[in-house]
């Protein structure tokens, strides 16, 4: 096993770590650069296609020997192929737009992925030390129990209660600790660094400000989503244009030069020029069916647009509430916090002193713990629904 690194990893070292080394990122960037390549090819079709031969042969008949020299130059320009080449170069550079799209896609899961698995893994950690803490004033607690009982100021069902909770409490420290390695070993595999695992994470749950609505609209046509689904609909579109092209003629020149002879270099020349035309005059209505069959194609593309936007709509809106609502949950929260910190204080001098009973001080205690409790899950879900609504707008590696 590769081995632990003793610094904590901040949650900007683990962006470039990410970005660096995550699989799925260098997949799709490569995907990105493939298109790109493709795209490129397709200016090819506007310039002339030049070839070049070169031969000899030797051969022996009725006792005559023979010598066969020859090379030749040939080159092609097509002048009109019924708009097939521009649809084709418009295809494939939409085509590069789509991986683009792809990539911010798989960009934003990514960033998604590495900020949940990040908030996890500190959650974790600071869960665990929560549970310490706890354990320890269970301990306390039971060690005032034990002399109260033994002082005859307590009874037998109170201590045997305080020895329950501390085994609760003991048994969810250990709880944590097993689900503190899973958490660790989420983290390092979606960074995927070679000899690099992740142990310990620093950093903290705070979120930014989000108390206005931002503008929706602008923000939907720069969704990924949105855009893969505006390139696709113009994929469409160019392949309308290609199916049509075979109703047009095809129109080019072409022109080559020869020489072939006994010896070589050999001198007898040839050359010829022309220009050709060509003209589907009945296919069988292939074309007439194609062009039908891309003509639905772009308007499932349209209305698949339509659906995208529409969907859009609604989530992004709902991502947003949600990152509200959790922001102010823990804001509750901690309000609540505080005041069970000051009524654990109180209730604790006051048991000690004999003002108040077990059961009042016992339920004061519980509400301390578990307002700690809940005080470190609201922290994380605000910061989960931070990330949930980062990934809803498409926001990638910056």
């Amino acid at each position: 096993p590769a081995p632990a690194n003793a610094a904590p990893l901040s949650w900007d070292q683990a962006v470039v770590l990410a970005r660096q080394n995550n699989p799925d990122l260098k997949s799709a960037a490569l995907s990105v650069e493939s298109a790109e390549s493709s795209y490129k090819g397709t200016f090819s079709d506007y310039f002339p296609q030049i070839s070049a031969s070169g031969g000899y042969t030797k051969s022996r008949s009725g006792g005559v020997t023979s010598n066969d020299h020859s090379y030749s130059l040939s080159a092609q320009q097509s002048i009109f192929s019924g708009f097939r080449t521009w649809a084709s170069q418009s295809h494939a550079r939409t085509q590069k737009d789509v991986a683009g799209a792809d990539f911010s896609l798989t960009a934003s899961q990514t960033l998604f992925d590495l900020r949940s698995a990040f908030v996890n893994l500190l959650y974790t950690q600071e869960n665990l030390a929560l549970l310490e803490k706890i354990r320890a004033r269970r301990e306390d607690n039971l060690r005032l129990i034990e002399l109260r009982y033994q002082a005859g100021r307590e009874n037998r069902g109170s201590l045997l209660r305080s020895r329950a909770q501390l085994s609760q409490a003991k048994f969810e420290v250990d709880s944590a600790k097993r689900e503190l390695r899973t958490v660790q070993k989420r983290l390092s595999s979606i960074i995927n660094a070679p000899d690099f695992e992740v142990n310990t994470v620093t950093g903290s749950f705070q979120t930014a400000s989000k108390d206005s609505a931002p503008d929706f609209e602008s923000l939907i046509l720069r969704t990924p989503s949105y855009q893969k689904a505006a390139r696709q609909l113009k994929l469409s579109q160019s392949a309308v244009v290609t199916a049509r092209s075979d109703f047009f003629p095809s129109i080019s020149v072409s022109g080559s030069g020869r020489r072939r002879g006994d010896e070589f270099p050999p001198e007898t020349d040839s050359w010829s020029v022309g220009a050709s035309a060509s003209y589907a005059i009945f296919s069988g209505n292939r074309t007439h069916y194609n062009v039908q069959q891309s003509k639905l194609e772009r308007s499932r593309a349209s209305q698949n647009l339509v659906s995208v936007r529409r969907s859009l709509e609604v989530s992004l809106e709902d991502a947003f509430l949600k990152l509200q609502d959790a922001a102010g949950q823990a804001q509750v929260q901690s309000e609540f916090l505080d005041a069970a910190q000051e009524r654990a204080s109180i209730a604790r001098a006051q048991y000690t002193n004999g003002l108040v009973t077990f059961q009042d001080w016992d339920i004061i205690e519980g509400d301390l713990i578990s307002a700690q409790k809940q005080n470190l899950s609201a922290l994380r879900a605000s910061a989960l629904s931070e990330a949930n609504w980062q990934l809803s707008i498409g926001a990638g590696f910056q």
